[in-house]
């Protein structure tokens, strides 16, 4: 937290036990691919965490940036702006004929439960046992449920992620108002299996429930715009945020006219800053360059090399650890904490900020030779010690 203390920090997953022991504490500038802390230069995998898409300080996104900021920044009246961002996400999403902007992805995935309780008339939600989708009383799980009512958390019901019979018992004993859902989750990123979303689409309708995609991480990065593309989702209502806008705040709610609606009707969903123009200017940019430069198919051609040259080398080195997940978002998994903690470290000493996860960005795929000689070092490091102390 920012307390005047000397690692200030006001997101969690950028508190310092995020990092090695060794990480700097505090970032100075940001250009393309690289964060700069300290007077060193580190290519940024973590990419902001995962708000970063093209790369930081995109000569086209800040240029749309500049020219808004010349014209204003918040108005009294909407700006055209929003009208056509809009269509420009409905012309993507399945389903999308509205859209709603706000800042955070809690905003967004808060709004979306809402709007489908306003639709169904029941009060529970589910979600995964494992899943996260931002701050809201709907979502908070232990020990982070303080100055949340017990009544609320009790509305919020699980099931096991893609395990299709314990998703069908809980929506036929709860009754939901919607079950939502990351089409791969952020902190484990197995793959859905074939035919999983399609099952869970029908379960859905069957029982009533609306099925709501949060693709706060997948959006424009799994696919374009994301797994509603590459898994072949077709949700009731989609959350995007995050790599929308490049690093600026922005997030949207997507869906049908049926539904969307509701918020002109009975279902509050308004913020000060929803539309505020220089985000919005900065997401269209962004979709401009996402769609004119293919940056989804880069970045799944970059990362599955990426996946494969690691993997490949763990085998050669005798480590248990590999890559999984999706190509432009690669997770390592490690068997043991402390090699893991050791590779990372050695990362570090390389020039590669690194959680254990790398969000590619389409600055970053011009600096994979860079990025493959830390890790070929990393590797290098971690096996030594393993021989030396075996």
């Amino acid at each position: 937290m920012v307390d005047g203390c000397a690692f200030p920090a006001s997101t969690y997953s950028k508190y310092p036990d995020r990092y090695p022991a060794n990480a700097p504490r505090h970032a100075d500038r940001a250009s393309g691919a690289y964060v700069e802390a300290n007077g060193r230069q580190y290519i940024d995998t973590t990419s902001a965490l995962g708000a970063v898409i093209l790369g930081h300080q995109n000569p086209d996104v800040d240029r749309a940036v500049v020219k808004q900021i010349q014209r204003g920044v918040s108005f009294s009246l909407p700006t055209r702006l929003e009208a056509e961002l809009a269509e420009r996400l409905c012309a993507l999403v399945p389903n999308g004929e509205r859209v709603r902007f706000a800042k955070n992805g809690y905003d967004v995935t808060t709004a979306a439960v809402r709007i489908a309780r306003a639709v169904t008339g029941r009060p529970a939600v589910l979600m995964y046992e494992d899943g996260y989708h931002g701050m809201s009383d709907v979502f908070v799980r232990e020990p982070k449920t303080g100055g949340v009512p017990r009544e609320t958390r009790d509305l919020t019901v699980t099931c096991v992620r893609h395990d299709l019979p314990s998703i069908r018992q809980a929506l036929n004993t709860h009754r939901p108002a919607c079950l939502i859902v990351e089409a791969v989750l952020t902190s484990d990123p197995v793959e859905p299996p074939a035919g999983y979303f399609d099952a869970l689409r029908q379960l859905c309708s069957a029982y009533g429930a609306l099925l709501v995609l949060d693709e706060m991480v997948t959006g424009f990065r799994s696919g374009h715009p994301g797994a509603v593309a590459t898994y072949g989702v077709q949700p009731d209502l989609v959350c995007y945020g995050k790599a929308l806008a490049n690093g600026w705040p922005l997030s949207a709610l997507v869906g049908p006219r049926e539904y969307m609606d509701r918020i002109d009707a009975d279902v509050f969903m308004s913020t000060t800053f929803a539309g505020e123009a220089v985000s919005l200017a900065a997401a269209l940019a962004t979709l401009s360059v996402l769609e004119t430069q293919g940056v989804a198919k880069r970045l799944a051609v970059a990362g599955r090399r990426l996946m494969n040259a690691y993997n490949a080398q763990a085998v050669e080195c005798g480590l248990d650890t590999y890559f999984y997940g999706y190509p432009a978002r690669p997770f390592m998994r490690w068997s043991d904490p402390r090699q893991r903690a050791l590779f990372l470290e050695t990362l570090i000493d390389n020039g590669v900020l690194c959680q254990g996860y790398f969000n590619l960005t389409l600055a970053m795929v011009g600096v994979m030779d860079r990025l493959a000689t830390a890790l070929a070092a990393a590797f290098d490091k971690v096996a030594y010690t393993q021989r030396v102390t075996a």
